[in-house]
């Protein structure tokens, strides 16, 4: 049974606790920087946080963190999606920042989805699900809501050893970072973060123990403050583990959250379906390069009249490049865009977005994303999206789709079909408008009659990126969800 919905009206995340007792019990000495050389991710790992496992899979799992209670100040909805014909059954277990766990059994219906709160299970500040299914095709994603806005994204379905964030701020904003170990055995971690005055490792936060089955909360402020630019790395030394990271802006005026899933590995290509320049708004793009070799980078935009001259780059090792894509000519205003990023030179980039709309918009202002990757080389044709709202939860009040992004990454044209889950053996109904064929490189966004209460499935001939955007929010970006790659064809 779904658990109450936690009250639309939580404490700020500023009164969150800053560190975890284990943490603290670390604290021997005063701030110790290093430049930390961190190994390229092997080949062939996937860099995205999560892919659903194919509908005949005997079982799939996923993990979400970043969450917290009502009390904690930003309260989690976990949405569990199916896009097979049957229902699968598993186990909703919640484990907080005191290491107590709780468990419940749940179904995703046949074509359809559940919400559960993971606070209706613990009563800790911080809290971190997991997810055990009899079976594969269904995708979770987990919404926040905070004082300052909302923001949704994907859970992970695989622990990992590395995960990397950009996009972050302790400027004005609260920065903080959970790592949950689902594992029955430990894992130390290290942490580095990259600012543009270069890599720091606190020695308070290296050689970190995540025991099994427990979650540790880091607060990013302690070490680097006042910074508006700030990336960071996640190494497990031994063990593995999943790694999120919550952040409330809250500068001049302008309030959002950000929540994301680390992406697990660096990747050569990266793509962002559609951005869009709007007036009083601003969009930028981080590029962080976690590795020992510099990377030349190239960032392609590309307009619904053709492509313009991209940028380019060399990024040093360990070091990151914001590229102000608001200020550019090339991009006029009031103009959709995709934004392609690849680079050469080593194991690859990992990159983010943020959108900031005008003070005087509506919350949330503020917002980031990490990009899709891999996409033209391996990606999926179907590709699945949690709905804001389903039996048990919402993302939050009013919740609704703006707009589906849809980009043909590759060379030939694909033709695409988007549908929504209505329920049932039978469930699947087309979207008005969400049959079309894609140019080579094209991108377009479905903007009408996409439905609230039921997940999207949308699907190719060829290889698609895929990610929504969704209101409450000031300007289409500032609250974006990647769709979650199905590795087989759903079933329908």
């Amino acid at each position: 049974m779904s658990a109450p919905a936690p009250s639309r009206r939580p404490r700020p995340v500023a009164r969150l606790p800053v560190v975890v007792a284990v943490v603290a019990a670390l604290l021997v000495g005063g701030l110790v920087d290093r430049l930390a050389a961190q190994p390229a991710a092997p080949a062939g790992v996937p860099a995205g946080p999560a892919a659903a496992a194919p509908a005949d899979a005997e079982s799939s799992s996923w993990y979400c963190a970043g969450g917290t209670s009502a009390a904690g100040g930003a309260p989690a909805t976990v949405f569990l999606a199916n896009a097979g014909p049957a229902p699968v059954s598993g186990t909703f277990s919640v484990v907080d920042d005191a290491g107590a766990t709780t468990s419940v059994v749940v179904t995703v219906p046949a074509h359809g989805e559940l919400a559960e709160q993971p606070a209706g299970l613990s009563s800790g500040n911080y809290l971190a699900a997991r997810v055990d299914l009899d079976g594969g095709g269904v995708a979770v994603s987990e919404s926040v809501g905070a004082s300052g806005g909302w923001a949704e994204a994907p859970c992970a379905s695989a622990t990992g050893t590395s995960w990397y964030f950009t996009s972050a701020s302790t400027r004005h904003a609260l920065d903080y970072l959970s790592l949950y170990n689902p594992a029955m055995t430990a894992a130390v971690v290290d942490l580095t973060f990259v600012t543009a005055s270069g890599a720091t490792s606190p020695q308070p936060y290296q050689g970190l123990v995540v025991a099994p089955g427990s979650l540790v909360v880091l607060g990013v402020n302690n070490y680097v403050q006042d910074v508006s630019g700030v990336a960071t790395l996640v190494q497990a030394q031994s063990g593995r583990i999943v790694a999120a990271q919550l952040v409330q802006s809250f500068a001049g005026g302008v309030s959002g959250v950000s929540l994301q899933s680390g992406a697990a590995s660096p990747d050569p290509s990266w793509t962002f379906p559609r951005s869009a320049d709007v007036a009083g708004g601003r969009t930028e793009f981080d590029v962080l390069n976690p590795t020992t070799a510099p990377e030349r980078v190239s960032v392609a935009f590309r307009l619904p009249s053709g492509p313009v001259a991209p940028l380019t780059a060399s990024v040093p090792a360990l070091s990151t490049w914001v590229v102000p894509a608001s200020t550019l000519p090339r991009l006029p205003p009031g103009t959709d865009y995709a934004t392609t990023v690849t680079s050469t030179g080593g194991p690859g980039v990992v990159v983010g977005r943020v959108v900031v709309g005008p003070p005087t918009g509506v919350v949330p202002q503020w917002g980031a994303v990490t990009g899709l990757v891999g996409v033209a080389g391996a990606a999926s044709k179907a590709w699945l999206l949690t709905a804001p709202v389903a039996g048990g939860g919402e993302a939050t009040s009013g919740v609704a789709p703006l707009g589906l992004g849809i980009e043909n990454p590759i060379g030939a044209p694909v033709v695409v079909e988007v549908e929504a889950l209505t329920g049932g053996p039978r469930g699947v109904a087309p979207v008005p408008g969400g049959s079309f064929t894609l140019a080579p490189h094209g991108f377009t966004v479905v903007a009408s009659s996409l439905p609230v209460a039921d997940p999207l499935l949308v699907t190719g001939t060829g290889p698609l990126a895929v990610m929504e955007d969704l209101v409450p929010a000031a300007l289409a970006g500032v609250v974006s969800l990647p769709a979650l790659a199905l590795t087989a064809d759903p079933g329908t």
